[in-house]
């Protein structure tokens, strides 16, 4: 393991899956609760969630072939944490200006959202193990879990924290806001390391 975290880039893609996976996981666990004053209903949530999962799942299968074509990972990966950060911006605006609408709108981002999500999954592993070679492969996407695992938990604290019992649309916005900020630290990490 020591010798795993001696490697600068693996050190930071670590710090980076952390925060990133962190914050996705969050909103995904917490989302009824961040939506709940735009009067979006948990059964619409439910809906988002499944279709995020669904297309990010079949559209991750094709991406993934292609990374394994292209063997590039840090500006892609870079480049999904940003439009990740940019979809979350985007999500967030849509639930604060709630244009006619708003909910359709919103629903679509996540969906999309969940493409970029699901298509960082494949390009982080593959980058780790290129990075880590040729130490133990399964230490290295175990670190990456643990990173992110480590960081949800206290998240999953502080956004209810943050959007206290009866969440207004202000304090859910801020919560989304900070995720995206998240989102985008981790991506300052993938890029800044070389």
């Amino acid at each position: 393991l020591m010798e795993l975290m001696r490697i600068r880039p693996f050190a930071a893609l670590v710090a980076a899956v952390g925060l990133f996976f962190g914050g996705q996981w969050s909103v995904m666990g917490l989302l009824a609760q961040l939506v709940k004053p735009m009067d979006i209903s948990e059964r619409t949530v439910g809906a988002m969630g499944f279709t995020q999962m669904f297309a990010g799942s079949l559209l991750a299968l094709p991406f993934a072939a292609w990374v394994d074509r292209r063997r590039e990972y840090q500006a892609p990966l870079a480049g999904l944490f940003i439009a990740c950060t940019l979809l979350y911006n985007a999500f967030t605006s849509v639930l604060l200006f709630q244009p006619p609408g708003f909910t359709e709108v919103a629903f679509a981002l996540y969906a999309v959202l969940g493409v970029a999500q699901s298509c960082v999954l494949p390009l982080m592993l593959e980058y780790a193990v290129e990075l880590t070679y040729p130490l133990d492969e399964s230490l290295a996407t175990l670190v990456l879990t643990w990173a992110a695992n480590t960081v949800t938990v206290p998240l999953m604290f502080a956004v209810p924290a943050i959007i206290g019992d009866s969440p207004s649309v202000g304090a859910s916005v801020v919560a989304l806001y900070s995720l995206a900020c998240v989102c985008f630290a981790g991506a300052l990490l993938i890029i800044l390391p070389n």
